[in-house]
């Protein structure tokens, strides 16, 4: 008895998912210039030709990669920038959620962070993983000045400045993680990531004033004294 549409659909989806599983494990091991559709194919456990039949090319897999992770991202987008209530709350769970995925599956970040540096994905991909980067931060950006208004966050900086600063922290937290720096130390609490952000207390009034380090000078000045 042939077997039904619907059962045929699930067991490609199924092999689908496992190919691209097996090109993260080789993106990650090789790297995207020097991985090719045959490894890919190997570590799927499947022959070159067959695995053309569910993508075209090692470019295709890079792109339903970054979709996978854009889809991922959306979803915890929309749930900091998209909720109600208190921002930095809302901001601090998004950076959780983040940093745990990165910790969950950290051959998908890493597969993330290579798309961001290598020359070899293509130009379109390129431009549309630049495009979701500025969106992102125009939405942090918009976040961000909610919470200005509602005097959660601080006032003495641009909303864009400041979604710049969270995201780098951000970003630098999950390549510690990447590359295996943080890996036997547990990472900051989230209200630290959003620390920057939060209105700076007025010194007491009997607090030692700040010292200025002061600066050396150079050989030049110092040959010339």
């Amino acid at each position: 008895m042939p077997r039904r549409p619907a059962l045929n659909a699930e067991i490609r989806d199924n092999r689908r998912e496992e190919i691209l599983r097996a090109a993260l494990r080789v993106f990650a091991d090789r790297g995207l210039k020097n991985a090719t559709v045959s490894d890919i194919a190997r570590a799927a456990g499947m022959s070159h030709g067959l695995l053309y039949h569910y993508f075209a090319s090692k470019d295709a897999l890079v792109e339903a990669l970054f979709e996978q992770k854009l889809e991922r991202m959306r979803a915890i987008s929309a749930a900091a920038f998209s909720g109600e209530g208190p921002v930095l709350p809302r901001m601090e769970r998004a950076c959780e959620l983040m940093l745990a995925q990165t910790e969950e599956d950290p051959d998908l970040a890493l597969f993330v962070t290579q798309t961001l540096v290598s020359r070899t994905v293509p130009e379109a991909l390129r431009l549309r993983m630049a495009e979701n980067g500025k969106s992102t931060l125009g939405q942090l950006a918009q976040l961000i000045a909610e919470g200005q208004r509602n005097g959660e966050i601080a006032t003495d900086a641009s909303p864009e400045s400041l979604a710049t600063a969270v995201a780098a922290l951000v970003r630098g937290l999950a390549l510690f993680h990447e590359i295996k720096i943080a890996h036997e130390r547990p990472g900051p609490p989230s209200d630290v990531l959003t620390r920057l952000l939060r209105p700076q207390n007025p010194a007491p009034e009997n607090a030692p004033p700040l010292r200025s380090v002061p600066k050396k000078k150079s050989r030049a000045r110092k040959e010339s004294s």
